[in-house]
């Protein structure tokens, strides 16, 4: 292949500014591609999960049929492996998925060419935090605070359950200086945060919403019935 920088184009001039523009346009797009395919492809680093387990158990397998919980089919794997390597539609259609006649949902977008501007092969993409490494173990982590979020109900919650280990420390250690001799000053007993029902607030803020349309009808209503004023005029 050539070098792309020596294959540069050079536009017409062109006297008035309306004459060649089909060539013109042609010539434009070329260089605009000529310049992006300067810039050379990106590398790619994995984090290696696939090597290390044979199982491919630290593979996104979503959607691949599975021979058991979070381990996928190896004959399905190598289906959806081919079509990752080949990128051929008919691939694409051969990977064996679990859950009936459904189908992947664009899985060859990644194949498709940006003709507006650098290539996706042009930009590195970080790895995935590998399965075994701390940042995955963060981000496990917070997907289980999500889960409690989303399943654990907010409205049972008793604040009485919980104790508070600030004041049962700060009094240990109160406690202990009292015992080494040291001065002890009484400091003021902090005043437990008043627990606001986040359900009644809620439950509050829509009743009231739903009277102030009523308000605003009624008003209308009365202003209608009402009879105009008239203004006193000097004999």
């Amino acid at each position: 292949m050539s070098n792309p920088t020596t294959m540069m184009a050079v536009v017409p001039p062109v006297t008035p500014a309306t004459n060649n523009r089909v060539l013109r346009r042609l010539l434009v797009r070329e260089q605009a591609a000529i310049n992006d395919a300067s810039v050379p492809a990106a590398v790619q680093n994995d984090n290696g999960d696939e090597a290390r387990y044979s199982d491919k158990s630290g593979t996104y397998t979503k959607g691949v049929t599975q021979a058991s919980v979070g381990i996928v089919d190896a004959a399905a794997y190598d289906t959806f492996r081919k079509a990752l390597d080949s990128g051929s539609h008919a691939d694409f259609n051969a990977i064996e998925v679990g859950g009936g006649p459904r189908k992947s949902n664009g899985p060859q977008g990644g194949f498709a060419f940006n003709l507006d501007c650098l290539d996706n092969a042009q930009f590195a993409a970080p790895a995935a935090p590998a399965v075994a490494s701390e940042d995955y173990a963060v981000e496990f982590i917070e997907m289980y605070w999500a889960s409690l979020l989303r399943d654990v109900p907010f409205r049972p919650f008793d604040p009485k359950r919980y104790e508070d280990e600030y004041q049962k420390r700060l009094l240990l250690e109160l406690v202990e200086a009292k015992a080494e001799g040291k001065t002890v000053r009484a400091t003021a007993a902090r005043k437990p945060a008043a627990v606001v029902d986040l359900m009644q607030a809620l439950q509050k803020s829509l009743a009231a919403a739903e009277k102030k349309p009523q308000r605003d009808v009624a008003a209308k209503a009365a202003s209608k019935r009402a009879p105009a004023k008239r203004h006193k005029t000097a004999a």
